[in-house]
């Protein structure tokens, strides 16, 4: 779902877009028994963004947006006197802290707001923000540059992007260089490149 809006401030056109999104919603699936099914990686994504011409040449974009994963919070499950988890009559774990994590995909969606076991400052934690920019300039060079946030505790995906863009006639190249803010991040010092064809320039031809 996507709202749009634009207006005009001193000459200058101001886009802004408001987005929700709620993707994966389905049943559970299965990896090793017909026993044992797991779900499925239910995210919600709400975003803002601005769009700002700054004349007729260069452009502005700034945007934000934040994920939440629709799914239960595992909890601290009570364990035997061999070591192994405690089972109730009905075969699901005793959870001590937190609540049970085998319910329906609806119920897990619902259930992922309120079930973090350590409370009200672990669910602010399972919010994951990121935000970004982009300059423009004649919609054919572009300069980029982003952050993103995870916290320690939901696997510390931390860094920030720096990327540029060159788009001639029907090619688009973009480059990316992440920078991470923890040492010895598996996609340190790496570059990304993609190289975009735009198809419909050939049927306007």
């Amino acid at each position: 779902m996507i709202y749009r809006d634009e207006i005009r401030a001193a000459g200058k056109r101001h886009r802004f877009n408001v987005g929700l999104n709620i993707q994966n919603i389905g049943a559970k699936m299965t990896y090793s028994s017909e026993e044992k099914r797991d779900f499925i990686p239910t995210n919600l994504k709400f975003g803002l963004g601005y769009k700002y011409e700054i004349d007729d040449h260069n452009e502005l974009f700034i945007y934000a947006d934040v994920n939440k994963l629709l799914v239960p919070t595992p909890p601290f499950i009570l364990q035997s006197y061999n070591g192994g988890d405690s089972i109730d009559p009905n075969t699901n774990q005793v959870a001590i802290i937190g609540m049970n994590k085998n319910v329906s995909p609806v119920q897990g969606i619902i259930q992922s707001f309120y079930d973090a076991p350590g409370g009200f400052s672990e669910e602010i934690r399972e919010w994951t923000p990121s935000a970004g920019f982009e300059y423009l300039y004649e919609k054919m060079f572009a300069l980029r540059g982003g952050v993103f946030y995870e916290a320690a505790t939901k696997g510390g995906r931390q860094y920030m992007t720096l990327g540029m863009g060159l788009k001639f006639e029907s090619l688009t190249l973009d480059a990316a260089y992440l920078v991470p803010f923890a040492n010895r991040h598996p996609l340190q010092n790496q570059m990304r490149f993609s190289l975009l064809f735009d198809m419909s320039s050939l049927s306007d031809e």
